[in-house]
Parts: C-alpha cells; structure tokens; sequence
C-alpha cells in the first residue's frame, strides 16, 4: 500500500497500474539514485566509483542532442567493459 502510495505521489499515472514500469533516464538533473538504479535495471554493479563517474558525466551533460549521444555512448562503453570483465 504504501509503495503504491510513493508511486502515485512520483509520477501522476503509475506505470504499473498499466503493466508497465517506470522509466529512469540519466541526465543533468539526474540525482544519484538515479544513476544507481539505472545501473541496477541493467545488472551492473553500482559501486561509488562508477556511480561518480556517470553522475559527473551527466551533470557536465547540459548541452543539446548530440551531448545527449556522447553520453549515452559513454554509458553504452561502460556496459560493455562490464561484460567483458573490465568494468
């Protein structure tokens, strides 16, 4: 009850209620646990190093689309590393 109440006073219309869920971008007006629950959703260990990194990046992120691409393919390296043992 009280997770759907925390839902409802977030977003006007809870995703769930329509099977579906919420969507998390990283931006320049992401917060931090932002960055840690996207990385979470996607199996990536959150650890303070990584979270710093990807919250800096996003906060220098203030700029147009092509900014918005940088660090999207900034995070899509990140992923990739992990994968391949290096993250």
């Amino acid at each position: 009850m009280i997770e759907n109440l925390r839902i409802w006073s977030i977003s006007g219309v809870p995703a769930g209620q329509f099977g579906l869920e919420q969507v998390v971008e990283i931006g320049p007006m992401s917060g931090k646990s932002n960055v840690i629950y996207w990385l979470e959703k996607r199996g990536i260990e959150a650890n303070d190093d990584r979270v710093n990194r990807i919250y800096d990046r996003a906060k220098a992120s203030v700029g147009g689309a092509g900014r918005r691409r940088n660090h999207a393919a900034g995070l899509s390296r990140e992923a990739k590393a992990r994968e391949r043992g290096k993250g």
